[in-house]
């Protein structure tokens, strides 16, 4: 067995534990009174508080030279994801998915964060819908930047803080979705 594919188990073991506490947090600030959803507004915050989290790991990521982007771009746009993964062993792709994975989410957030995400069930579904799928991505794509990257950019300090604030977007997510089924009504 190689070492990567030990070290990748280990970190899939720690990130799942960390999964599992962040959960079991969830569930006990839902059923606080402390912490329930008192008014429609504080839904909005959720997806705020999660764009801050991706600003803040996006500033302390290293960047990807404008060239190397355009390229992973291009090829992106020719092949689509699936053909996509044949690239990975190029410098910088793994940096650039997790770029692109973050700017997806965060478009999608800003959307979550306007009026019209809240104005039917319907809407606020699709929305939701949306924003789960972009979350996953850059959570995924944080992983295996980790796991792969020969970057020594980050130190493990800011790793470790980084792979906590991803988890906890999971959380604020499920936060948002609890607000959201308080508040809104059926079409």
């Amino acid at each position: 067995m190689s070492g990567w594919s030990v070290n990748l188990r280990q970190a899939e073991k720690v990130t799942a534990m960390k999964l599992k506490a962040w959960m079991l947090i969830v569930l006990a600030l839902s059923s606080t009174p402390a912490f329930s959803l008192n008014n429609k507004n504080e839904c909005k915050t959720h997806p705020i508080t999660i764009t801050k989290i991706f600003e803040r790991i996006e500033a302390d990521l290293p960047a990807v030279p404008e060239q190397e982007s355009e390229y992973f771009s291009d090829l992106y746009d020719a092949s689509g994801l699936p053909r996509f993964y044949k690239y990975k062993d190029k410098p910088y792709y793994y940096l650039w998915l997790l770029h692109t994975s973050i700017d997806e989410a965060k478009a999608s957030l800003i959307n979550h964060s306007s009026e019209k995400s809240f104005t039917t069930a319907r809407s606020a579904l699709a929305f939701s819908a949306d924003l789960s799928l972009r979350l996953s991505n850059a959570r995924n794509a944080w992983t295996e930047y980790q796991a792969y990257s020969d970057s020594k950019d980050l130190s493990d300090d800011l790793k470790e803080e980084f792979t906590d604030q991803m988890l906890s977007t999971s959380v604020l997510f499920s936060l948002y979705l609890s607000c959201l089924v308080v508040h809104l009504k059926p079409d």
